[in-house]
């Protein structure tokens, strides 16, 4: 049981990072479709970039349930689903001036294309993130067991400390 539980959660470390690297590849693919003015290299890379970043979200359930239970995996969802939306409002916002940023010394499509590129170290980033917690699931994985924690049925603030 504890080896199939390891390989389950190899599984999830490995698609993680494959699924933020998918992430980061689309949007570089994105960005040279702008940058060179070729709407299919856009699509191509908006194919990838999406099965990447859908990919990446089961990835990351499987990642809340192994890691929680019970109510606490209630709050972690909401957490999850808040800050995916957190991020798309703050892309919004952000895009516009770094687009007018990079609009003063550049035009068109070359500005767009910049702008792009810019936004795709954001997708380094979650790459980065999503090894670093391939790593600390992969010392959990050998510290803990995967048996659930048995929680009282009350919910408490002091609990939170456990998360």
């Amino acid at each position: 049981m504890i080896e199939k539980t390891k390989k389950k959660n190899a599984g999830i470390r490995l698609g993680a990072i494959l699924f933020s690297l998918l992430v980061f590849i689309g949007q570089i693919v994105f960005a040279c479709g702008a940058l060179f003015n070729l709407i299919w290299l856009m699509d191509l890379g908006r194919s990838i970039l999406g099965i990447g970043s859908e990919s990446l979200a089961v990835a990351q359930n499987a990642y809340a349930v192994t890691w929680f239970f019970g109510r606490e995996l209630n709050l972690v969802f909401g957490l999850t689903l808040s800050v995916a939306r957190l991020g798309s409002t703050i892309n919004m916002n952000v895009m516009v001036p770094i687009y007018e940023a990079v609009s003063k010394t550049k035009s068109g499509k070359d500005a767009l294309g910049t702008a792009l590129l810019i936004a795709s170290t954001t997708c380094v980033f979650s790459f980065i993130c999503a090894c670093i917690l391939g790593l600390l699931d992969m010392k959990r994985s050998r510290i803990k067991s995967s048996e659930p924690f048995k929680a009282g049925n009350k919910m408490k603030f002091r609990h939170l400390k456990f998360l």
